[in-house]
């Protein structure tokens, strides 16, 4: 499965990272990186704002106990969610950076982040599921997206 969209020559690609912090210590626990699924209704509204000059931001990030499997038709992440404050992206260059750290007293099992323009209610830009369960509820869970737009 790809998890690069390209469309007229515009490539689009999302990575991760996903860390778990132990609060007292500052130790990195777990980490995890990797690629994820751009979802139809994220691609979908980056080429409105390219062709219309409406422009959908997506600014909370959502953790969650799904543990469905990626698809390009998610429309919003499922199941026992908690929702980021609005977070404002960093831009260097064409990499867009999103990063947020979930304090502990969570859910217990965390296993899929995305990204969302509203905390409910709201279009689904990406999505991705972890191969590992992250403990929420004693460690803090530290979620970086980065976006790579080129040609």
């Amino acid at each position: 499965m790809s998890f690069t969209m390209t469309t007229e020559g515009l490539k689009m690609i999302g990575s991760y990272i996903v860390e778990e912090i132990n609060p007292v210590t500052n130790e990195v626990v777990s980490h995890e990186e990797g690629l994820n699924i751009i979802c139809k209704s994220g691609a979908d509204a980056v080429a409105t704002s390219l062709t219309t000059g409406t422009v959908t931001t997506f600014n909370y990030m959502v953790i969650s106990t799904s543990v469905s499997a990626d698809a390009r038709a998610t429309t919003a992440i499922p199941a026992n969610r908690t929702v980021s404050t609005v977070i404002t992206p960093t831009v260097t260059t064409s990499i867009t950076t999103w990063e947020f750290e979930f304090s502990a007293g969570g859910s217990a099992a965390i296993n899929k982040f995305g990204m969302e323009s509203a905390a409910t209610g709201g279009v689904c830009f990406n999505e991705k599921t972890f191969s590992a369960v992250k403990d929420n509820a004693t460690n803090k869970l530290k979620v970086t997206y980065n976006l790579s737009v080129a040609p």
